[in-house]
């Protein structure tokens, strides 16, 4: 496994935290090996990158966070970032927003007559 840094926006890595966090069995590390691997397997289905539709580029700054990536993720993340001519911190950074929208639209409130249920993220 090799270290891989790259800057995101305060509000990007606060969220990952918090879905690290409300699942004990994952890493932060761990979290985003995922959401590069779904997001390679979206630009291998579609030809093109995921687009950024969020807020986390709020203006608050960015902040320096790494993660453990093997060979093969490596690899991979290389081929995407030489073939649509975008760093690999950016494929990175767009994967982690797809990850985390994907499981925010998975959270919900239910509001009944006596109870109020906030769902987590799954």
């Amino acid at each position: 496994m090799k270290v891989f840094g790259f800057k995101v926006p305060r509000g990007l890595k606060a969220e990952l935290d918090r879905l690290a966090n409300a699942n004990p069995n994952i890493t932060r590390s761990e979290a985003v090996r995922r959401a590069i691997w779904e997001t390679i397997e979206y630009v291998k289905a579609r030809g093109r990158l995921p687009p950024i539709l969020s807020d986390f580029y709020d203006g608050n700054g960015t902040v320096v966070t790494s993660v453990k990536i093997d060979e093969d993720l490596e690899r991979e993340l290389r081929e995407v970032s030489a073939r649509f001519g975008v760093s690999m911190a950016e494929i990175v950074r767009r994967a982690i927003i797809r990850y985390i929208e994907a499981r925010r639209k998975k959270t919900a409130v239910y509001v009944g007559r006596y109870v109020k249920i906030h769902y987590g993220y799954i």
